[in-house]
């Protein structure tokens, strides 16, 4: 897969990051995630949901994080409950 690919799926990049959910889902299932970072103080239904992508897409996975956290690394300005870090930059 290549950068092209990566544009046909329309994730959004911030800084070779996909921020939110359903950003971080594509971003695996394509796989071009190198690490998804979880929020630890995400509701339960979005942490399971993530950790079996990661799993079972041999991601690995951080949840050493709070959301607050999250969102100041992804340079938003509200709370993040995952992101992706991306193999193509």
């Amino acid at each position: 897969m290549s950068a092209s690919d990566l544009n046909a799926l329309k994730v959004k990049l911030r800084d070779g990051k996909a921020v939110g959910l359903n950003q971080t889902k594509k971003l695996i299932k394509a796989g071009f995630a190198e690490t998804v970072y979880i929020a630890a103080d995400a509701d339960g239904y979005i942490r399971d949901e993530i950790k079996a992508l990661c799993r079972s897409h041999g991601v690995s996975a951080d949840e050493s994080k709070s959301m607050a956290v999250l969102g100041q690394i992804c340079g938003i300005d509200v709370n993040c409950a995952v992101y992706a870090v991306c193999k193509i930059r």
